[in-house]
């Protein structure tokens, strides 16, 4: 039996971090486990679009692909 840990943290220099620990991959769990946090960057980009504070607005605009000089 395998167990995986995704554990979510806030940052000061990065923001949030994500990070999946466990044995190597294989299983039904492992493949859950890897595909919840496929989808933690879509999911990041959706929570960071409804706030406004000063570190949202910068990656936002690093996603946009026009980023201003801060």
């Amino acid at each position: 039996m395998a167990e995986y840990t995704i554990t979510i943290k806030d940052d000061d220099d990065f923001g949030i971090v994500v990070n999946l620990s466990g044995p190597p991959p294989q299983g039904p769990a492992a493949r859950l486990a890897f595909g919840l946090v496929s989808h933690v960057p879509k999911i990041i980009r959706e929570v960071a679009t409804a706030c406004d504070c000063d570190k949202c607005r910068a990656a936002r605009e690093r996603l946009s692909g026009k980023p201003t000089l801060h």
